[in-house]
């Protein structure tokens, strides 16, 4: 575009300092509109007073035709150059537009979204109140674990410590599972073994310590959480949506269609943003809303040809339209399934609602330049700069 700007503007110019020189040529010849007196051959050393302004004339036109069909080869190879282009983004462009209204497509972002933010409720709320009690669960259960021996040398005074911590372990897990039923087989399975102390003595020992391992192991999971929550949710997260076979197809066809704007260069920087631009306009907010989550995780490529998929997304600012507000609370108020809503409170919702916002500032899931120039980015931003 650049190019074809400075041709124009240099045929502009041959084309005005022709009629220029045509006009003093003109004037300086001997002819009745000349407005000296002395003759052209003193002025300019002319050879025998004489200028041939006819092949003068004839020359400059030549010299201007020449650039100007220049400037028109130019802009028919430019214009192939963006029918190729056009030919291949449309293609990929109705694909995605087809992908994007599907009723399956849609019911899957609703699912898909409702997911991510349990996950974040678990991890940024649920997990960190439950804290103490995972502490509690640990050391019980490694009490336990020093107490047993692969012989079934268990003393009496042993064995009743045992139940005893074997009992705390249970309720406490009965805590936990109503709101963590990761732990289900764990639980059921120490649950049955305490019971078992009560009605037997014919217990199999190193097949309690082989679970009591197992628990300590997963509560070790959970306790992890709570030191980088903000990994563990990016990375549980992105595994939600890897493994979601309905959305994959949409997400490799937008990455596409964002690649080969990018790396196209039969269009200018100019064009790229436009089409970038359209691309955004026909997203919905609440895939953008996954697509936040889904630039979690990718690496930076320092392969030009195939940038990751955060990277495109910066690029084209995708998430400029994203109402993040909107998505974030409507998926917290969402029914979960045909009995039960979130029982969250007010005051709940507004704490998460401030973690989430710091999440999205502070550039966790994805740098701030992906958003462009949304609204509520900007109003977020003044907010936290005023409570700074």
């Amino acid at each position: 575009m650049k190019i074809g700007k400075f041709i124009l503007l240099l045929l502009m110019i041959l084309a005005l300092f022709s009629i220029f020189t045509f006009l003093i040529l003109l004037l300086l010849n001997n002819s009745p509109l000349t407005f000296i007196d002395i003759p052209v051959i003193d002025a300019f050393y002319i050879k025998n007073n004489k200028i041939d302004l006819v092949n003068t004339c004839i020359a400059l036109s030549t010299t201007i035709s020449a650039a100007g069909l220049c400037y028109f080869s130019y802009l028919t190879y430019r214009n192939q150059k963006n029918q190729e282009f056009e030919s291949l983004f449309n293609t990929l462009f109705q694909e995605h537009n087809k992908l994007i209204k599907t009723n399956d497509f849609i019911d899957e972002i609703i699912k898909t979204n409702i997911k991510v933010m349990d996950n974040f409720i678990y991890i940024y709320s649920t997990i960190p109140s439950l804290s103490s009690n995972y502490e509690d669960i640990n050391i019980s259960l490694n009490c336990v674990l020093s107490l047993l021996n692969e012989e079934n040398k268990i003393s009496s005074n042993q064995k009743n410590e045992i139940k005893s911590k074997l009992d705390n372990i249970s309720e406490l897990f009965h805590i936990i599972i109503k709101v963590d039923h990761s732990l289900d087989k764990i639980v059921n399975n120490i649950v049955q073994m305490s019971g078992n102390f009560r009605i037997s003595n014919n217990i199999d020992y190193s097949n309690l310590a082989q679970l009591i391992k197992e628990a300590i192991e997963a509560i070790k999971c959970k306790l992890d959480i709570n030191e980088d929550k903000s990994n563990i949710f990016n990375k549980e997260t992105k595994e939600i949506i890897d493994n979601n076979a309905l959305l994959k197809p949409y997400l490799i066809i937008l990455y596409r269609l964002l690649k080969y704007i990018n790396n196209n260069a039969k269009i200018s920087n100019e064009s790229k943003h436009e089409y970038f631009g359209l691309v955004r306009a026909t997203i919905p907010s609440n895939v953008l809303f996954l697509l936040l989550f889904n630039s979690i995780g990718w690496t930076i490529s320092n392969n030009k040809l195939y940038p990751s998929y955060s990277q495109l997304i910066i690029k084209s600012r995708l998430l400029e339209h994203l109402n993040i507000e909107q998505e974030f609370t409507s998926n917290l108020h969402i029914k979960k399934d045909e009995n039960t809503f979130r029982n969250l409170s007010i005051n709940h919702i507004d704490n998460l609602k401030d973690i989430f916002n710091n999440y999205i500032i502070n550039g966790t899931a994805i740098d701030i330049k992906a958003f462009g120039d949304n609204v509520q980015i900007r109003k977020l931003q003044q907010h936290q700069s005023i409570s700074k």
